[in-house]
């Protein structure tokens, strides 16, 4: 009688423990591969991830250098050190634009100001008089605004003078400072 291998592996222990182990390492392999598989799918979705992440960071890096850029070139409050500098090289600056300085004043501030929490700058007032031409006087004005310290016009006065072709400019300003320092 002839057995088939299904039944000598019923009837030998032997080789039905070999059977055994063999079913296993073959479903413990096939499990290793279902797995690896798996990791595989996984390990793709966490570098998508990954390369999504770092593109989101990249334009946050970018954007930020930008916003740093464009911080930087925002004029700054001058220190209270800095104002009697910042002030003589304004006056400077009037000598490269040809006109003449006829009269300059700070102008006093309130008596007593109080200070508050809105308001976390003060500044100085100076009133200056000028006397040049008209494309010079207003390249003059106009470079109060590229200077690297805040800086504002609060009044603007022209008036002809005798002498053709000269005008007679005061105006106010304003140098921003930082309280307290």
């Amino acid at each position: 009688m002839r057995l088939t291998a299904f039944q000598l592996i019923r009837k030998d222990s032997a080789l039905k423990n070999l059977f055994g182990w063999l079913i296993l390492f073959l479903a413990i392999a096939a499990y290793g591969e279902y797995y690896r598989g798996a990791l595989d799918v996984k390990m793709r979705i966490a570098e998508d991830e990954i390369k999504s992440r770092m593109v989101v960071i990249e334009r946050a890096r970018r954007e930020e250098q930008l916003f740093s850029a464009q911080v930087a070139s925002l004029p700054k409050l001058a220190k209270k050190s800095e104002v009697d500098a910042l002030q003589e090289s304004l006056i400077n600056k009037l000598r490269a634009y040809k006109l003449e300085l006829n009269a300059m004043q700070p102008i006093s501030a309130p008596a007593n100001p109080t200070p508050s929490k809105e308001q976390p700058v003060s500044g100085q007032d100076y009133e200056v008089t000028v006397l040049g031409n008209w494309n010079d006087t207003v390249k003059y004005l106009n470079d109060l605004k590229a200077e690297k310290h805040l800086i504002t016009l609060l009044m603007l006065r022209m008036e002809s003078t005798s002498n053709p072709g000269e005008i007679r400019t005061t105006f106010r300003y304003k140098i921003y400072v930082e309280r307290g320092i």
